[in-house]
């Protein structure tokens, strides 16, 4: 659910079930032939981060409980790495305080994340038509960007990558929901896959028209409000030249 909520006049980080999301849960799957299971790769808008800092256990959290999840229910010789897609201002329904957190609080950890592995499971097996490999091409490259200390020099690193008719667009950024919608919804490809926080941390990207409002998200950027925009175009034009 979207983390960015109006009290009072300021923006906090609580849940608002009116903000923006993306429900999509984007599921690739790879097979041995055209029938054996190799792989569950899938990418969902949402901060894994459902546990708060009093818990002291190393996990994977939500996206780490859903990967178990599918792997336990497709069996051991299909693995399912999970990626966090656009999700800068995107966080679980419920946080908690430890796995065992008062149930009275909501779902635990454990439940929010069987519950997309459930999701990623069903549409895994829905997935009928598969195609021989194709080609790997690949392009990467440092966008610059406006920052907000104009003596400041940002960039956003982008990795685009085409597998056949799917595309993959990483970012090095923490980039808010609607610059993830924004991209896919520009993307030459009917399917693409989008990861953030990959190959390093620039920082939280935010829309232009969040600034007004403030909030943790855009007062901890280093990116000027244009910012989003000049990576959301290059990273489109990036997945063109991916796919003439």
């Amino acid at each position: 659910m979207n983390r960015r909520l109006r009290v009072n006049g300021r923006i906090e980080m609580k849940p608002n079930p009116a903000g923006a999301m993306d429900r999509d849960v984007h599921v690739l799957k790879v097979t041995v032939g055209h029938s054996q299971p190799m792989a569950s790769l899938f990418a969902y808008a949402c901060h894994s981060r459902s546990l708060t800092s009093r818990n002291r256990q190393v996990s994977g959290d939500v996206l780490g409980i859903a990967e178990q999840f599918v792997e336990t229910t497709l069996g051991s010789k299909t693995i399912s790495p999970a990626f966090a897609a656009a999700s800068g201002d995107i966080d679980p329904r419920y946080v908690v305080g430890t796995f065992d957190a008062d149930r009275a609080a909501g779902p635990t950890t454990v439940e929010q994340g069987n519950r997309l592995g459930e999701e990623v499971v069903r549409v895994f097996r829905t997935i009928t038509d598969t195609s021989d490999m194709a080609a790997i091409r690949t392009k990467a490259e440092r966008v610059a960007a406006p920052a907000k200390n104009k003596d400041q020099v940002k960039s956003v690193g982008i990795t685009a990558a085409r597998v056949g008719e799917v595309a993959f667009l990483a970012m090095d950024c923490e980039a808010l929901v609607d610059v993830g919608k924004a991209i896919q919804a520009r993307s030459p490809f009917r399917h693409t896959f989008l990861l953030t926080n990959c190959n390093g941390g620039s920082g939280y990207l935010p829309p232009a028209g969040l600034y007004p409002e403030g909030g943790y998200e855009v007062e901890i950027s280093g990116f000027a409000p244009e910012a989003a925009a000049r990576v959301v175009d290059r990273a489109v034009e990036m997945l063109r030249q991916l796919r003439r």
